[in-house]
């Protein structure tokens, strides 16, 4: 069992990841999910709250920019290192990042997912459509000459 809380004065509630891993959350840290609020507030949660589309090295990544997204609305520094994380794993692991997204959109976890956005959008800015579609791995269906017409139709969004 991965136990993820370093205070025992806050209630602690009980996740389990799709591939069996069992998590105990602060609660403050679990409710930044809608998806596990409604869970709680429509009392769909027994004693554990399976999660069925996040695995455990996902959640882990998940609970830890929670954290570390609670910690830093009025810090600067963390806002830095929290950047800085999110597009290190961008660009060492874009299949895992890949599922980071995923998990937090099904998670329905807002910050997270504005957070996450930005990162992408930071990293692929400045970026060729040819370069975006190798680094994210997107299969081009244009013709050459498909492409050519576009590039040239909407040139003003290259210059």
């Amino acid at each position: 069992m991965a136990s993820t809380s370093n205070s025992t004065s806050s209630k602690i509630i009980t996740l389990r990841s799709s591939d069996g891993e069992v998590f105990e959350v602060e609660e403050s840290v679990a409710l930044e999910s809608n998806l596990i609020r409604r869970m709680m507030e429509d009392d769909c949660a027994n004693n554990i709250i399976p999660l069925p589309n996040v695995t455990a090295p996902i959640f882990y990544l998940v609970i830890e920019h929670c954290k570390k997204h609670a910690e830093m609305k009025d810090n600067k520094e963390k806002k830095k290192e929290l950047r800085s994380q999110g597009e290190e794993l961008l660009k060492s692991d874009p299949h895992t990042y890949s599922n980071l997204m995923e998990a937090v959109n099904y998670l329905d976890i807002k910050s997270l997912m504005d957070l996450t956005a930005q990162w992408l959008a930071d990293f692929l800015k400045g970026k060729s459509p040819r370069l975006i579609r190798e680094l994210l791995k997107i299969k081009n269906d244009f013709t050459p000459e498909e492409e050519a017409e576009i590039l040239e139709r909407n040139r003003w969004a290259f210059d």
